[in-house]
């Protein structure tokens, strides 16, 4: 680890970009009283889809910011089309996949539970 003069670690700009995201992750999304009508979430739908191919890890904590449960399951078909055209590129994929997996396991997890028997009557 490298050091400062003072004795001090410097700190890296990922270690200070993950500490300036864990700032906000200590609250509950949930107490926040968020409405979304169809046409926000078709706004953005829209936003996701053209933004999360290259900024996947940021769209996943955006959307966890906006509470995933009131933006299901509309919300999946924007994900679903970022994660097909990330895969591509399988490295930077996997990685931004495990630095999100505590948002991705919620956007499965929510989604099953909730939502199942809507997606069996679709499929």
């Amino acid at each position: 680890m490298a050091v400062h003069s003072a004795g001090r670690p410097l700190i890296t700009a990922s270690v200070a970009a993950t500490r300036r995201k864990m700032q906000y992750t200590i609250w509950d999304v949930n107490k926040v009283n968020t409405e979304y009508n169809f046409h926000n979430k078709n706004f953005l739908n829209t936003q996701i889809e053209k933004y999360g191919v290259n900024h996947l890890e940021d769209v996943l904590y955006t959307i966890y910011l906006l509470n995933i449960d009131k933006l299901l399951p509309e919300i999946l078909i924007s994900i679903s089309l970022c994660f097909k055209k990330n895969i591509a590129y399988k490295e930077k994929f996997v990685k931004e996949i495990k630095s999100s997996q505590l948002i991705v396991d919620m956007l499965v997890l929510s989604a099953y539970i909730n939502y199942s028997d809507v997606a069996t009557k679709v499929a």
